[in-house]
């Protein structure tokens, strides 16, 4: 069950207390007990004008990159204090899966966040920020954040500015709780996820606390801050959870126990698996036990001897006494020796002595002050800080490329794959097309054929006929003597084909451009001028009161009349010249001209004989009517117009069966 992975685990939680909430709640359900013990305080900064300038400059920006959900919050309260939104322009970079979910619960949308770790080497590691050199970048994070990305970013081309927030304090708080937990066993591991919260734990400890703090376990989600707290003297077990948010510290706080409960199986079987060992007292008085053991039975032999109360012989008492001399002069021997070991090693250990104390003086000279140790000590810490940095980029980098590998093995399998179905799908092609190829060929010859039917049926293109025959040839070629018959036949389409006489439709259509050129230069014909009844002159009226009067009125009647007549009718000579045309009546006859010859021209280039005869004919009648037959240029002009007439436009093209077929009976 998830809910006993944690239980009985006493969790001591460092995080802000605005941030301890969720992480609580899901120890709580995996069983723990969360102890909150904030070390860090989130304060937002106070505005200035700077601060006003830089969030001004904003959408100049192309690319913004939210360190922690703390710089999310803050940005946000920041903006809403000020009356802003949030701009359009610029691309929004979240260093991790929960600034991510803080900068969507804000309406920002995220363009670029990697996969894991969730740390400045992990969001470098991503593509976007390897190509940047000349872009704007703008950090928003806290005041004495990580130099990384700032520098990275610089060093890959970047212009990047820092927009500090918010800023972290360390709270003030009783230790006496932890210490009195620590007391009763009640604390077993330790949740930090800042270097500087590390720190402000060992600081509010104090050095009461400090030997327990030291260990108890620890989760935190960098390598960074593990080798930190490795440094610092943390012995209770250290483990990097696998990312930064709450469900990857309990993943982490699950690895920690596990770590725990393996060590603790390990030990115990080493220790009941364990020899004596040179030094270990109770293998030391094992051997003397055995040695006494084995040096009984002499000396019960010699009571035994001893015990018999009878004389020895003469020449036993003898051996005996040379035995006795020969025995004290090897005690005498032993002796000596044992004399010159034992000056030997009074020198060695005078010399020996002597060589300690020089380098007991060597050492005490070699002493640091407490400020130099401390120095070196936080000297040591940084460059721990930056190769833990260094190690974490090229594992993210490393962990980036074989995500890359990954994805282009995958693509490049997908690709061979779908390469495979090709091949067996051009396999069955190539099977079906050598199973059917006579019939392909038939098929093909056919529509050839039907296709050059259409073109010197419809279109009148003797050309496109020719070629589409030609390759129909070519294609029965291929099957040798079982297409003999086919190709014979085509063979004499083509010839009838062949012997067509082309039109010249480029050149007859040069000669009317010419011609519709020429006309409008052309002279007309001169016209009499139209007679007009001259108006009679006003005459003074007639006195009617006499006989010469009335006469007078008669006659001016009657001249009247007659002028009326002749207005009404006009008398001319047979064959006399038309009347003269107003210029109105000249420009129409010359555009309709015109219009006729270039109608002629159309019909030439679509090969419409019917129309092309007709408006040559209108135009010739125009000429020989209302033109100068006199005058050399139109004579010209009507001669070409009879030639045109006479001319082919659409040639007598041969007739193509429509019930050939490359396949037919007989072959």
């Amino acid at each position: 069950m998830s809910g006993a992975r944690l239980q009985g685990l006493n969790v001591l939680v460092t995080r802000p207390g605005h941030q301890c909430g969720p992480l609580c709640a899901m120890l709580e359900s995996e069983g723990a007990t969360p102890v909150q013990f904030p070390v860090l305080a989130i304060e937002p900064v106070a505005d200035s004008e700077a601060l006003t300038a830089q969030f001004d400059a904003l959408p100049e920006q192309q690319l913004v990159i939210f360190t922690s959900p703390n710089a999310v919050n803050a940005c946000m309260d920041i903006m809403r204090r000020q009356g802003r939104d949030w701009p359009q322009g610029p691309e929004v970079a979240a260093i991790g899966r929960a600034t991510a979910d803080a900068l969507a619960a804000a309406g920002v949308p995220v363009a670029v966040c990697p996969e894991g770790p969730y740390t400045s080497e992990g969001l470098l590691a991503h593509p976007r920020l390897h190509q940047v050199s000349g872009q704007r970048i703008l950090l928003i994070r806290g005041e004495g954040g990580r130099q990384l990305l700032t520098d990275t970013l610089r060093e890959r081309g970047a212009e990047v500015g820092l927009l500090e927030v918010y800023r972290r304090i360390r709270p003030e708080a009783d230790p006496a709780p932890l210490l009195e937990r620590w007391d009763r066993g009640g604390l077993d591991v330790v949740v930090v996820t800042s270097l500087e919260g590390l720190d402000n734990l060992i600081a509010l400890v104090g050095p009461d606390g400090r030997e327990a703090l030291l260990g108890t376990g620890l989760v935190t989600v960098s390598g960074r801050v593990a080798t930190a707290a490795r440094v610092r003297g943390f012995q209770g077990g250290i483990v990097v959870a696998p990312e930064a948010s709450d469900g990857g510290l309990i993943e982490g706080l699950v690895r920690w126990r596990e770590q725990q409960d393996n060590r603790g199986g390990a030990m115990s079987d080493e220790e009941t698996t364990r020899k004596p060992e040179q030094g270990d007292p109770d293998a030391t008085a094992a051997e003397e036990t055995s040695s006494a053991d084995s040096q009984a039975p002499e000396s019960s032999a010699d009571a035994d001897a001893t015990s018999q109360g009878a004389p020895p012989p003469a020449s036993a008492q003898a051996d005996r006494d040379d035995v006795r001399a020969e025995r004290a002069q090897r005690l005498a021997t032993a002796a000596l020796v044992l004399l010159v070991v034992l000056a030997v090693l009074a020198v060695g250990a005078a010399w020996w002595l002597h060589e300690r104390m020089q380098g007991l003086e060597a050492g005490q000279r070699g002493l640091v002050t407490q400020q130099q140790y401390e120095e070196l000590r936080d000297s040591a810490v940084s460059r721990a800080e930056r190769l833990a940095g260094r190690v974490d980029n090229l594992a993210a980098e490393h962990e980036s490329h074989q995500q890359t590998l990954a994805d282009t093995r995958e693509a490049m399998q997908q690709v061979r794959d779908r390469q495979g179905r090709v091949d067996e799908r051009m396999e069955r092609l190539e099977e079906l097309a050598a199973a059917h190829r006579d019939d392909w060929i038939h098929s093909e010859v056919d529509y050839l054929y039907s296709l050059a039917r259409q073109r010197l049926d419809l279109r009148a293109d003797p050309a496109g006929a020719l070629a589409a025959l030609k390759i129909a040839d070519e294609l029965l070629a291929e099957l040798g003597g079982t297409g003999l018959d086919a190709r014979q036949e085509l063979r004499e389409f083509i010839n009838a084909i062949l012997e067509v006489r082309p039109v010249q439709t480029d050149a007859l259509a040069g000669r009317l451009r010419a011609l519709t050129t020429d006309a409008a230069q052309l002279p007309l014909q001169e016209r009499t001028p139209r007679l007009e009844p001259e108006p009679l002159g006003r005459q003074p009226d007639a006195d009617l009161s006499t006989v010469a009067g009335w006469q007078q009125a008669s006659s001016r009647a009657w001249e009247q009349f007659r002028a009326s007549l002749s207005s009404l009718v006009v008398v001319r000579r047979e064959g006399a010249p038309a009347e003269l045309m107003t210029p109105d009546e000249e420009w129409f006859l010359r555009q309709n001209l015109r219009l006729e010859l270039q109608a002629a021209r159309l019909a030439l280039l679509e090969q419409q004989p019917e129309v092309y005869r007709v408006s040559l004919a209108q135009a010739r009648e125009w000429m020989q009517q209302y033109y100068n037959l006199e005058d050399d240029g139109v004579r010209a002009a009507l001669a070409e117009l009879e030639a045109l007439t006479e001319e082919t436009i659409r040639p007598e093209l041969p007739s193509l069966p429509a019930d050939w077929t490359a396949g037919g009976e007989g072959r």
